[in-house]
């Protein structure tokens, strides 16, 4: 499950990172993304369904938590859904700029021309890996992103997402903290 809350992290991280211009309204944005690749993917979902009912569930609610649902796609990749609280001091300055730093993840190279950016990180920490992305701002309340990940963890991913501002408001019950969950609990012998 490590490998799991992982990935989840580096998702939230990058793809939070991605929105983050001044570009976008602030408020509550949902996340959809397609994932496919990975060593780590393969078997995700296939170890989630194999835990006993109770771990499962609290993991889930864990997942839920923080905004972030998990489902199998009929392609072999995995749907993930993050939902996070993009604050106007969020998108200040306009965080996709080269050097700057979204948790352990560090902008590379960022150009941008038009409504779209490309860029790579680098990761260090507890996630090590490097990315490369492209994002395309449709309206101020809309953006799509493909990327590719590769780490010692996942392997080499694919990410498709759309991504939608969903409220204005954060204080709502539908939303999520722009954090990770805390540590699942050891797994039983």
């Amino acid at each position: 499950m490590n490998k799991l809350a992982c990935l989840a992290l580096l998702l939230v991280a990058s793809a939070t990172a991605a929105a983050q211009t001044p570009d976008i309204d602030p408020g509550l944005w949902e996340m959809q993304n397609h994932i496919k690749g990975g060593t780590a993917m393969a078997g995700m979902l296939g170890q989630l369904d194999q835990l006993p009912p109770e771990m499962r569930d609290m993991v889930n609610q864990r997942l839920g938590a923080s905004g972030v649902s998990l489902g199998a796609a009929g392609d072999g990749g995995v749907d993930m859904t993050v939902r996070t609280c993009l604050t106007p001091a969020d998108l200040k300055g306009g965080l996709i700029q080269q050097g700057r730093k979204q948790g352990d993840c560090t902008y590379t190279t960022v150009t941008r021309v038009g409504n779209t950016w490309k860029g790579q990180m680098v990761c260090d920490g507890k996630f090590s890996g490097t990315g490369d992305f492209v994002t395309t701002l449709h309206d101020r309340r809309h953006y799509s992103t493909i990327a590719t990940i590769e780490s010692p963890i996942t392997g080499r991913l694919n990410l498709q997402m759309e991504s939608r501002r969903v409220s204005p408001n954060c204080n709502t019950a539908e939303a999520a903290p722009n954090q990770p969950s805390p540590p699942l609990p050891p797994q039983a012998p």
